[in-house]
């Protein structure tokens, strides 16, 4: 069930700004996507080339690993926001037929601002990952490609996707406060519940981990 069809009110408003800025922001996340995937069939193609001249002359293309490594990985980054604006992301709703519109619809917001925390710290971390290798100098070993371009491509682009996702979020939440104040009053109650959780999960990390290198390691090796 979506949140439209929980509610027909919602589905016939006209389209708000955030609405017009989801979809400026997805239709430019596509350019960028079919543009990196046109890289992609490039290198594959070169791909074909270097199998085809091992094969035929016994002379490969020099490094071609390292430009595979390189190039695909800012490609896939790329291919990201494209996939959060389709709303293709992993969902589990085994039990989603038993929520009533109104929880389905802030559970909907819910899952999407964890979802944009995670993209937001991996742009995060490996925007300093790639400061790391600029400092460091660090480059590949045949080519002498510097490492740190691809990666500061690959965080810029993960930040493209949180800042789509979190218009997303927006766009979610604006949504489901159509449902009413009692719908806003429990899903501030499980936003509290759920940051509880994971900040007593934070504090004590290293106990749980403790915890879970004895135990659940001891239940696995009785079981094999």
């Amino acid at each position: 069930m979506t949140i439209t069809e929980a509610d027909p009110r919602i589905a016939r408003a006209p389209p708000s700004v955030l609405d017009q800025l989801e979809q400026w922001l997805g239709g430019l996340s596509r350019v960028v996507a079919i543009a990196c995937v046109c890289g992609m069939l490039f290198v594959a193609a070169v791909t074909m080339i270097d199998v085809a001249l091992r094969w035929i002359a016994n002379e490969p293309i020099a490094a071609m690993n390292e430009i595979v490594q390189m190039t695909f990985s800012v490609a896939i980054a790329a291919c990201i926001p494209a996939g959060m604006t389709q709303r293709v992301n992993l969902k589990i709703d085994l039990i989603a037929a038993y929520f009533s519109p109104r929880l389905h619809a802030w559970f909907e917001a819910l899952g999407g601002a964890c979802l944009w925390l995670f993209y937001g710290a991996l742009a995060w971390g490996i925007w300093f990952y790639a400061d790391a290798l600029a400092q460091a100098g660090k480059a590949t070993i045949i080519l002498g490609l510097p490492e740190a371009p691809f990666m500061d491509g690959v965080a810029v682009l993960f930040a493209f996707g949180a800042m789509l996702q979190a218009v997303i979020v927006m766009n979610d939440v604006r949504r489901a406060a159509a449902h009413g104040a009692v719908g806003i009053l429990g899903a501030a109650m499980v936003t509290v519940a759920i940051a509880a959780v994971a900040w007593l999960w934070a504090v004590h990390i290293n106990a749980i981990a403790e915890w879970a290198g004895t135990h659940v390691g001891l239940t696995i090796t009785l079981i094999f």
